[in-house]
């Protein structure tokens, strides 16, 4: 009798088993705050211009908000349009453009030393690096006098505070050592 349950355990634990394996996974969701039109600069956003949807936690920013009361009368600084996600980034004064001025998109790295420096309003000037075939690097100014619009949150100087841990599980600031002052 031993013999013939241990086939129905077996499959029992094998069906189990193929059920742990095969269901789908509940994906993580959050809930965004997104435009329920489009919105241009300069729009003081009202409930109506607001609704929430809901999307896998992956595909959220990660300074989301999730309940649009807590965007109600604050400034929209660039356009948003229709479904797209609206965050504190996208906040404060209007970025407008004179008569005579166009606006371009320029992605700057923080490691190219200006995070922190760049302001809305500043005049700057853009330099293309350039890689040849031969590995030479060639700089190449390509304009001057242009008018800072907007500058993202994640791209303004925050304060250093350096901090280390050590074995006792306290932190404190790293102490120099050497060299001369």
């Amino acid at each position: 009798m031993k013999e013939k349950g241990t086939p129905l355990v077996l499959a029992v634990l094998t069906a189990l088993l193929l059920l742990t394996l095969l269901w789908p996974k509940q994906e993580p969701v959050a809930t965004v705050v997104v435009a329920a039109r489009d919105l241009g600069a300069g729009t003081v956003l009202q409930a109506s211009d607001l609704r929430t949807v809901t999307v896998p936690r992956a595909q959220a920013p990660r300074d989301a908000v999730d309940d649009p009361q807590d965007l109600v009368g604050q400034t929209l600084a660039v356009v948003r349009f229709q479904g797209e996600p609206i965050t504190p980034r996208h906040l404060g004064p209007a970025v407008r453009l004179q008569p005579d001025e166009a606006g371009i998109g320029i992605r700057v790295k923080a490691d190219t030393g200006l995070a922190g420096l760049l302001r809305p309003g500043m005049r700057v000037g853009v330099v293309a690096t350039l890689d040849n075939p031969m590995g030479d690097l060639y700089a190449k100014a390509l304009i001057t006098g242009v008018r800072v619009l907007y500058v993202p949150p994640e791209f303004q100087a925050r304060p250093y505070e350096p901090i280390t841990a050590v074995a006792d599980g306290r932190s404190r600031a790293p102490r120099v050592t050497g060299g001369t002052r």
